[in-house]
């Protein structure tokens, strides 16, 4: 192969690397990265063999170097036909190098040591890994928290390997009364009642390219290993408000049997929220006797809580005072109760104009009044071998529950008044 042949194969393979350089710029998709960085690596190995079989000796004038960098910068041309560019080199190399390059423009012969031509191999197979792709970051950003605390407030009594469950519950004690000597004594029995809770599967699945497993330095897998897990709790926090009862289906708050949640005992109208809300609501809770302030949560939307926030009182104050951390905190004012409230964008917001009278909105009461029995445990799992042709990896979350309202007059049901 001639000389000409040699510098014209390295200028193809140069220029070649420069359109995979803006390719990398231009796409996000991972395989197509790697096929690129794939090429690059074998245009760098033939650039490696080729620029080693030019001679050391004397050189041609710059001017006749097809690939230079627009004759007159001699010492660029030789760095360029070298190694591309003189980040790497020494101050020593670079000092030699700018003095041939003079004598080349004027036209002189030059030769390189055997140090120099050693050095500017070793520079050439080292700024060959310049073109990586992307920089990518190993850490993922996580989203916003996606989980209702909800879920990790209610009772939750395993039963593993149970099909269904009766959650007895006592509705009155009785009262006692006079009697008269020789007369019969006054009947007090108590009363009970249940609810029955069917088991309900929850599932969540999801894949992922084995490339982002294997290449990426960002753990995706473990990312949607967690994801499909809170997939599944994100469903059960909902269901626990919003759950139809349908076969198969969680009992929510608001579907309740009206054996547990009777609506003329539970359900409470209000208008908007105000500064009299959050008395109305705790006043309404709970039996005939005691004002219940020591567990009871505030079950609310989030605007609903930002509504709660923008109450003024007259001297344009706020009034209710919000501590909070992330989606649990209490809410509370001076001339009030204070209660613990946790945020389930699964109630419509009260505050809102857009929810219609007679909705069903915020939720006030002990949330282990409310029963999710565990028919077996939270499973997430994860198998290449279902498309194990399309290099894709599976992970899939399941659980197998049940849930309904296990107390009397167990929550307080806001419903929005006309």
């Amino acid at each position: 192969m001639t000389l000409e042949q040699i510098e014209a194969r390295i200028w193809e393979r140069e220029a070649r690397k420069k359109e995979l350089a803006k390719k990398i710029k231009e796409t996000d998709d991972v395989r197509e990265l790697r096929e690129i960085n794939e090429e690059i690596d074998r245009l760098n190995n033939e650039l490696i063999e080729l620029r080693g079989r030019l001679p050391v000796g004397p050189l041609r004038p710059v001017a006749s170097f097809p690939y230079g960098l627009g004759g007159g910068d001699a010492t660029a041309n030789i760095i360029n036909r070298g190694v591309g560019t003189s980040m790497h080199l020494s101050k020593e190399l670079r000092a030699a190098l700018e003095e041939k390059g003079r004598l080349l423009l004027e036209r002189r012969a030059v030769t390189f040591t055997q140090e120099e031509a050693a050095e500017l191999r070793a520079i050439t197979v080292a700024s060959g890994t310049v073109v990586t792709g992307k920089a990518v970051s190993p850490e993922i950003t996580p989203a916003f928290q996606q989980v209702s605390s909800l879920v990790d407030l209610v009772n939750s009594p395993v039963l593993i390997g149970a099909e269904s469950y009766q959650k007895p519950f006592m509705v009155s004690a009785g009262t006692g009364g006079y009697t008269t000597e020789g007369a019969a004594y006054t009947d007090a029995e108590p009363t009970f009642d249940y609810v029955s809770i069917a088991k309900a599967k929850i599932t969540a699945y999801a894949e992922i390219s084995e490339e982002l497993k294997r290449l990426s330095p960002a753990d995706y897998a473990t990312a949607v290993f967690n994801a499909v897990r809170d997939a599944v709790r994100k469903k059960l926090a909902k269901e626990i408000v919003l759950g139809d009862g349908a076969t198969g289906h969680l009992v929510g708050i608001y579907n309740a049997p009206a054996n547990v949640m009777p609506p003329v005992a539970v359900d409470l109208e209000i208008g908007a929220i105000d500064k009299d809300a959050l008395d109305k609501i705790v006043l309404a809770y709970g039996g005939d006797e005691a004002v219940e302030l020591d567990q009871p949560c505030l079950i609310l939307n989030k605007a609903d809580l930002a509504a709660f926030a923008a109450v003024r009182a007259t001297d344009g104050k706020k009034l209710y005072t919000i501590e909070y951390n992330g989606g649990i905190g209490t809410i509370s004012s001076d001339g009030s109760f204070k209660v613990r409230f946790v945020i389930n964008s699964a109630c419509p917001a009260l505050s809102a104009a857009g929810t219609p009278a007679g909705t069903l909105t915020l939720l006030y009461g002990y949330p282990a009044s409310y029963e999710m029995p565990l028919f077996s445990n939270l499973e997430v799992q994860e198998s290449a071998d279902y498309k194990f042709k399309e290099g894709l990896v599976a992970i899939k979350g399941m659980v197998m529950v049940g849930g309904n309202v296990g107390r009397y007059k167990g929550f307080v049901r806001v419903k929005k008044a006309a």
